[in-house]
């Protein structure tokens, strides 16, 4: 009997644990933007994104690829960097 009460007191903590006790979003401070101020701040982005001309796209995707290869260059330079250093410490 204590087996099966231990069961079904488990089992409804369990279900109040699933039950969600939301609130509001318009209420919650988003890193310390509320609500309205989130969006509007996402609709002027948004209107922004939608607002691009063919020319500022390709400025972006140039510099998005720009940026590319300087990590591979970068990435490049770490792994010279790593192999030097460990050649330098390895006993001859």
């Amino acid at each position: 009997m204590k087996k099966k009460l231990s069961l079904i007191l488990c089992l409804c903590f369990m279900a109040l644990g699933l039950a969600a006790c939301g609130t509001d979003p318009t209420t919650v401070d988003y890193f310390g933007m509320t609500y309205d101020e989130l969006q509007s701040s996402m609709e002027q982005e948004v209107s922004a994104l939608v607002g691009l001309t063919d020319d500022n796209r390709t400025y972006i995707q140039s510099y998005l690829s720009r940026a590319g290869m300087r990590r591979q260059v970068m990435s490049a330079h770490i792994r010279d960097l790593e192999n030097s250093i460990s050649q330098r410490h390895r006993k001859p």
